[in-house]
């Protein structure tokens, strides 16, 4: 009867160690690409960007939002912001962005700080001006 409570007990240990391994393991890429989904609020203009996969990019869209986009002087919904970013890593995209606000394209990249907060950073001139800003998620 010991040795059975014995057994019992290190098989219940065993589980909770693996059940704790896999509640601490990092998400999968296909957990990540999902985090990087939805609307998202560039919150100093007051815009939402809608973040698509398009193919194995990502891409991303003005959904709503007042402004008007410096190049054609039309609204800034509906205008394209990401295109094909390429997955770097687990947490990171990078490739072209524009920015109505002033006009220019960027080669940029997406960071996903966690599931509510992303930090979009851009460069130009050969990455020698860059400037980041953190969003968060729609309704957070």
């Amino acid at each position: 009867m010991a040795r059975l409570n014995l057994v019992s007990k290190i098989s219940m240990l065993a589980g909770s160690c693996l059940m704790a391994a896999s509640l601490a393991a990092p998400a999968s890429a296909e957990d990540v690409t999902d985090q990087a989904l939805g609307q998202w609020d560039r919150t100093n203009l007051g815009w939402v960007v809608e973040f698509s996969a398009c193919g194995e990019y990502l891409c991303g869209e003005i959904v709503s939002g007042e402004g008007t986009d410096r190049n054609s002087g039309e609204s800034v919904v509906g205008i394209q912001m990401l295109f094909d970013l390429e997955r770097h890593d687990d947490t990171e995209w990078r490739g072209r962005m524009y920015n109505p606000e002033d006009g220019n394209e960027y080669m940029g990249k997406v960071t996903i700080l966690g599931p509510n907060e992303i930090r979009m950073s851009g460069c130009m001139v050969g990455g020698l001006i860059c400037r980041s800003e953190e969003w968060p998620r729609t309704g957070q």
